[in-house]
């Protein structure tokens, strides 16, 4: 790649603009090189030399960018996609006894701690809005929030809302929420397209 010219940010198409966001930020790769999964990231202003070549590559990332194969089975089991923020999809737990939301980033690192400090802030940043948000649509008087993954490695993030006197307050839920009740479809859909517009999400696409 060192033989091609690199794009600036000021040079992209318009195409190229929300990918070179998602990746770097603010930043031009040019000047600050690097992703926050750990790559140089260097062939993406090489693939902005031909637009048609960059947006070639981008829907061929796509197969492997896709939910089903970014997220554990076992998430994808227990819970109703919602959406995904800049850097994390977001899944609503099928357990309707409790407010539940769980936030999967899109990163190979599992343990929290070690992520890079500008993907960590905008993790608790996600966090931060998604727990607002439970506080507003359920009314919970009492935010949750925890990295356990000792179960399913995958680095995810809960946000549960609590409430004096729910099913298993004052105890955590995991391993000490018994109950279980479903949610209708129709509360599923209703909170999607609460959250979509007040959390400024994306669409969860499969």
């Amino acid at each position: 790649m060192s033989r091609l010219r690199l794009v600036r940010r000021n040079e992209l198409h318009c195409g190229a603009e929300p990918v070179f966001q998602l990746l770097f930020g603010d930043r031009d790769p040019v000047d600050e090189p690097g992703t926050d999964t750990g790559s140089p990231g260097d062939w993406w202003p090489a693939f902005a030399l031909v637009p048609d070549v960059f947006d070639h590559a981008v829907a061929g990332f796509a197969l492997y960018r896709s939910s089903k194969r970014l997220i554990d089975p076992q998430l994808r089991a227990d819970t109703h996609p919602v959406g995904t923020f800049d850097a994390s999809y977001v899944l609503l737990h099928k357990n309707a006894v409790v407010p539940w939301l769980i936030l999967v980033p899109d990163c190979r690192e599992t343990e929290f701690l070690a992520l890079s400090i500008g993907l960590r802030e905008r993790l608790l940043d996600e966090s931060a809005q998604t727990a607002k948000f439970i506080q507003s649509y359920f009314g919970s008087s009492k935010i949750n929030f925890a990295a356990i993954g000792n179960v399913v490695p995958q680095l995810h993030l809960h946000v549960v809302g609590r409430t004096p006197g729910d099913a298993c307050w004052p105890a955590p839920v995991w391993g000490n929420l018994i109950d279980f009740k479903p949610y209708l479809d129709s509360e599923v859909q209703q909170l999607i397209k609460r959250m979509l517009t007040e959390c400024h999400l994306k669409p969860f696409k499969s």
